[in-house]
């Protein structure tokens, strides 16, 4: 019996480990919104936007924005939409890409002001001939304001259950940091 104990924890031990660190930080952007990732994870930032990575910072190859087996997930401020609905700031923002598809999703959100409603955008990006990045953001305003969460993987990769897991949980923890009318 103890025997079966320790097998279980190693092996659940071994399933966290893959799915990343049961640990999880909060990252905080200028632009008044904060985000949960995993501890696994690295952030970095930018003017207005939270960017989260399964990779450390500088271990690409130059010139390439993101490895096979890597992914990332940032949380920006969209360009404002010509009619300001979510569904058309997806269809808007997704222009040039292949293999648009656009739904509504609910969301869970962990915090108060966070989104309870979005639009998911999943399409492919053509990066080289026959080499597709995929891309899926949810769409969802807070306070008022449009916000984008998205995640960057390349097509095929084994682990997108994985890195979909991450963006809803990231998703579902967007917060806002200011007061109302202060974005």
């Amino acid at each position: 019996m103890r025997s079966e104990i320790a097998l279980t924890f190693v092996l659940l031990s071994g399933v966290a480990a893959q799915c990343g660190s049961p640990h999880w930080e909060r990252a905080t952007s200028d632009a008044g919104c904060a985000v949960d990732y995993p501890g696994a994870w690295y952030p970095g930032s930018g003017a207005g936007q939270i960017s989260i990575a399964n990779f450390p910072p500088g271990s690409g190859a130059e010139g390439v924005v993101i490895g096979r087996g890597e992914a990332t997930i940032s949380v920006f401020i969209p360009p404002t939409a010509p009619s300001g609905s979510l569904g058309e700031l997806a269809r808007w923002e997704a222009r040039g890409d292949i293999d648009l598809i656009i739904r509504a999703v609910d969301l869970r959100p962990a915090y108060a002001g966070g989104c309870t409603a979005a639009v998911e955008s999943d399409s492919l990006n053509e990066v080289g001939p026959g080499a597709y990045q995929q891309e899926t953001t949810y769409y969802c305003k807070i306070s008022g304001n449009p916000i984008a969460i998205r995640l960057v993987n390349w097509r095929g990769d084994p682990r997108l259950a994985e890195y979909r897991s991450v963006l809803l949980r990231v998703a579902e923890s967007l917060r806002p940091t200011l007061p109302q009318g202060k974005h």
